[in-house]
């Protein structure tokens, strides 16, 4: 068996309680098996702390105890197979919706959620262009002008207040907060090294659900008619620009 194979098998074992040929390990099974759990057990414990980490929301939401449950169930039924522990939190939200003891905490999986698409954000790179050049830029092409999102950023959408909640979590403010259910949409985005999340309201989630693939303005204009019966309002875009939510760049 070649190196790679050999690695791969041990891993393997190790992230999904199999058993591996007698002659990998020493000893005899139960041996092998207190051997292999050592590394299950190291494995276990770096990836609960990873998940208090990247969901410091939901650990304040349920309380330690709770969450510590939760994560544990979360880690055994749901193997860590990609070298980046991050990826293993990507279900996560999933898990909690189908889970039954947090069905009495509905926002708990949108709150992962969120919190999960902030993590993604966290290493995110972005170039952004002033808003304040696109005067210039209207003048010389305006219809060929392409706009798109700010890369990296996360769109959500959730029936609860989850800035707020999570403002309230951290400790970011003390004000009573009231779980209304209605529609919030909500961005995620990186500029300057900041992280911020941004409500929207409804017109300008309008624009950025059509700018998941870039689009010329003229093409914008178009679709937004085509998929709303109306007008883009121009301010709500330009807002969008000067928030860094959207970017443009002339044609090559």
């Amino acid at each position: 068996m070649k190196l790679a194979e050999l690695q791969q098998a041990f891993f393997t074992a190790v992230m999904t309680q199999q058993t591996l040929p007698s002659h990998f390990l020493m000893g005899n099974d139960e041996q092998q098996q207190q051997a292999l759990q050592i590394y299950r057990d190291s494995i276990q414990g770096a990836r609960l702390k990873s998940l208090e980490k990247v969901f410091p929301c939901c650990l304040a939401l349920v309380g330690h105890d709770y969450f510590q449950q939760l994560a544990l169930h979360y880690i055994a039924t749901t193997p860590a197979m990609q070298p980046d522990i991050n990826q293993a939190h990507q279900g996560f939200a999933a898990f909690i919706e189908q889970y039954a003891p947090a069905h009495s905490l509905p926002y708990l999986a949108e709150m992962a959620g969120f919190e999960y698409q902030w993590q993604q954000v966290f290493d995110q790179a972005t170039t952004v262009t002033p808003a304040e050049d696109l005067s210039l830029a209207l003048t010389i092409a305006a219809d060929t002008i392409q706009l798109s999102l700010l890369p990296g950023i996360q769109l959500v959408s959730s029936q609860y207040p989850l800035i707020e909640l999570r403002q309230l979590c951290l400790g970011l403010t003390s004000q009573e907060l009231t779980l209304e259910c209605y529609p919030r949409y909500y961005v995620i985005y990186r500029v300057n090294q900041q992280i911020a999340a941004q409500s929207l309201d409804f017109a300008s989630w309008q624009i950025v659900q059509l700018l998941t693939d870039s689009l010329s303005l003229a093409d914008l204009c178009q679709r937004y008619i085509e998929h709303y019966q109306t007008a883009l309002d121009e301010k709500t875009l330009f807002d969008l620009l000067q928030q860094h939510i959207i970017t443009w760049r002339l044609p090559q």
